[in-house]
């Protein structure tokens, strides 16, 4: 007798590709995003493509979860002069309720950046152009407080106190020598380059 495999503990979806024209916003959803956070997802998406799925009720190809990222498509295939392109797709066959609470979980369910990591991923990139931070979701002034952060709460010392350096080098060659021997430890290790400077002072 053939031995009988367990079903797997999720059901795993297929991804289909559907043309975008044929969709429609469900006229309950409930997340809205800003003019800034739309030019940011239309940068995101001219920089990397389509490359995340949209959730889609099978029974009149209603948007669950995607809603931004199929407006930001069709702005920046206006904008072009160009036609939709198919996109990756996952049809669901759910009825309104299921529909709803799903709808719901994918614009609520998120998490929290963990700061340091964050800022050591940014850290890794280098120099980053407006358009880049943008692209990301992020603005220039977050980018800014993330790598040049300010005393956490509960924080006292003198690295509480100062969070900034100033150092005065003889040539413009010792200050490049100097930054980039912290810009490549920085990408070697993912540590910022106050968190350098304090262990090599340790």
């Amino acid at each position: 007798m053939p031995e009988q495999t367990a079903p797997p503990p999720v059901a795993v979806h297929r991804v289909t590709m559907i043309d975008p024209a044929r969709l429609a916003a469900a006229a309950y959803n409930p997340r809205k995003i800003s003019a800034r956070a739309m030019e940011a997802l239309m940068q995101s998406i001219r920089a990397h493509g389509f490359v995340e799925p949209v959730v889609v009720q099978r029974e009149g190809l209603i948007v669950i979860g995607g809603h931004q990222r199929v407006e930001a498509l069709r702005r920046l295939c206006a904008a072009s002069g160009v036609g939709l392109p198919k996109i990756p797709a996952v049809l669901l066959d759910v009825g309104e309720r299921e529909a709803k609470r799903l709808n719901v979980a994918l614009n609520r369910i998120a998490g929290e950046w963990d700061d340091d990591a964050l800022a050591a991923v940014l850290s890794s990139l280098g120099s980053l152009a407006e358009v880049e931070v943008l692209g990301m979701g992020l603005s220039a002034r977050e980018v800014a407080a993330l790598l040049v952060p300010g005393p956490r709460e509960g924080e006292t010392g003198a690295f509480a106190r100062s969070v900034t350096l100033s150092v005065r080098f003889d040539t413009v060659e010792e200050r490049d020598a100097a930054k980039a021997l912290l810009d490549e430890r920085a990408q070697r290790t993912g540590l910022r380059p106050g968190a350098i400077l304090r262990e090599l002072l340790k």
